[in-house]
């Protein structure tokens, strides 16, 4: 079946939207502020215009407080007021097979502002677009990648990577030219079966070299795996030891897997440790195959909802990482926490919607140092409480503070029942505004991935 491809643009504030197949509209987003420890915030911009104390809107400089100044900010026109309300969605497309369950893997931005979305179920593989959801070139994974899922993507000027994983094969990066010209691709396996190695997430450095962890599936403390790829050459590999814990809790085994390198031979490892039959988070910093020079873990012996996110990079020799955390009434806080690089918590910024369940799943930064959260917004009561979710959004200043929250759900079910519109990947566009992308689906009916730009 041909894939479905939409894409809605309009100005920010107006009740558009856009025809779907059918010839229904699809509505922009709803705000959301609720919840105990919401806020919001109009957006600070930095200015790159003159710096007198009143902005000029229609002078064509972009000035303090303006996001544009006639020109338009992802093919979306400027406002009169050369602004948007934060979090406004500026366009969506979505795409995928009605039939199989299309997920998001992950979404990257190259230097050249090309947005490029992995994910798919029956042909995954990936789609580029420019600033204003016009694609620019798609492919798929190789045939015998059937049974995969994407977890994670990076693009630069030259090449987009992509991290799967094989239900029988183990770990697989593959290096795309922009065109969709696979150009190498490298199995990662441990021992039989090979299914043993199981991706876990994929990074770039400052410089734009390739990192990429995975793990050992096999049980107790499963041993990790971090190694360097230069196009399609493993240049280094380390085996590193799971987390352990010497506080007397039974560490049965780890999880989920991510890590994110801050030098050629140290890198920071997240993700989720199994402790006396209950999950938590861990966090460590290791220095090639050296066992951890740190770890930390959050509420041991307590039940988290989502582990630390991959940890994002921020000045000052600190990073960012977010969590969630479960209450007995199923509620959940959503958490982003800063530690500099010795392990010391430099802030932590909690916020919940009881009594509802919010979860922070991947991080993003702005050039002026905010961070933008992408999660998921759940409301578990009722029948359908498994696939009842919205995708949410998160900014704080670099400081910490919560500036705004919004939640969007792109499907409206003309039968009543629930739906999914659940956040995955996020990054930020070098012209400011955030992309996000989604798993979005009505259960049984209708499956797609859908992909954000959002004003910041």
């Amino acid at each position: 079946m041909t894939p479905l491809a939409r894409a809605c643009v309009a100005v920010a504030l107006l009740a558009s939207g856009c025809p779907s197949d059918d010839g229904n509209i699809a509505s922009p987003a709803e705000s959301s502020s609720s919840g105990a420890n919401a806020s919001s915030s109009t957006n600070d911009a930095t200015s790159s215009g003159s710096t007198g104390a009143v902005p000029v809107c229609g002078n064509g400089v972009i000035e303090a407080g303006e996001l544009c100044d006639g020109a338009p900010v992802a093919g979306v026109a400027c406002p009169e007021s050369c602004t948007f309300e934060p979090g406004s969605e500026l366009w969506y497309l979505s795409y995928g097979d009605p039939v199989d369950l299309d997920s998001c893997g992950g979404v990257a931005i190259d230097g050249q502002g090309r947005i490029v979305v992995a994910g798919g179920a029956a042909l995954p593989g990936w789609k580029s677009f420019d600033a204003a959801a016009n694609e620019l070139a798609s492919a798929s994974l190789p045939m015998h990648m059937a049974a995969i899922g994407i977890h994670g993507v990076v693009a630069t000027e030259d090449e987009v990577t992509v991290l799967a994983g094989h239900v029988f094969d183990g770990t697989w990066v593959g290096g795309y030219s922009h065109d969709g010209t696979l150009n190498w691709e490298l199995w990662e396996q441990v021992e039989e079966p090979k299914s043993n190695a199981l991706p876990g997430s994929i990074a770039l450095d400052e410089d734009g070299a390739v990192f990429v962890v995975y793990k050992d599936s096999l049980g107790g403390e499963r041993p990790g795996y971090a190694m360097w790829i230069d196009g399609g050459i493993v240049t280094e590999r380390w085996q590193f030891t799971g987390p352990q814990i010497s506080v007397g809790l039974d560490v049965t085994s780890y999880g989920v897997l991510r890590a994110m390198p801050i030098s050629p031979t140290r890198y920071l490892v997240s993700g989720r440790v199994a402790v006396s039959g209950t999950n938590d988070a861990f966090l460590a910093l290791h220095e090639g195959e050296a066992p951890a020079v740190w770890r930390q873990f959050a509420g041991l012996g307590s039940d988290i909802g989502v582990p630390y996110s991959q940890a994002l990079l921020l000045p000052n020799d600190q990073f960012a990482v977010g969590w969630s955390t479960l209450r007995d009434d199923g509620s959940s806080e959503a958490i982003v926490s800063a530690y500099d690089l010795s392990g010391e918590l430099a802030w932590e910024t909690k916020w919940d919607d009881p009594p509802y369940r919010v979860e922070v799943r991947r991080l993003a930064q702005h050039a002026d140092g905010r961070i933008v959260a992408i999660g998921s917004w759940q409301d578990f009561a009722g029948a359908q409480a498994a696939h009842n979710y919205d995708q949410i959004l998160l900014t704080y200043a670099p400081s910490g503070e919560l500036l705004w929250t919004k939640r969007y759900s792109r499907h409206e079910d003309p039968e009543g029942g629930s739906n999914w519109d659940y956040g995955i990947g996020i990054a930020v566009h070098p012209d400011g505004f955030v992309v996000t992308c989604a798993n979005s689906y009505i259960p049984g009916r209708e499956y797609e991935i859908v992909v954000r730009a959002v004003a910041p």
